[in-house]
């Protein structure tokens, strides 16, 4: 949001005008808050929050298309980014 000035600001508004300064937000004020809603659904939409995968092991020495994996080796979740 850093670099969209314009949406930090509206964003900003809208938490003011509902929640103001004088307490801490609850899951209530998101009904009042569509804009605020919208922008986190948006950033979770275009963000990898978790890799798509958990991390796989083998059990024994593997040969793969040409490339072995060795059994104390990890490998990596894919990830979108």
């Amino acid at each position: 949001l850093w670099f969209v000035p314009l949406i930090t600001e509206k964003v900003q508004e809208e938490i003011d005008q509902v929640i103001g300064r004088s307490r801490k937000p609850c899951v209530a004020d998101r009904t009042q808050m569509p804009y605020t809603d919208a922008v986190v659904h948006e950033i979770q939409r275009f963000i990898a929050l978790v890799p798509l995968s958990l991390p796989h092991t083998v059990t024994k020495d593997t040969c793969f298309r040409d490339y072995i994996i060795p059994k104390v080796s990890g490998q990596a979740p894919l990830s979108s980014t």
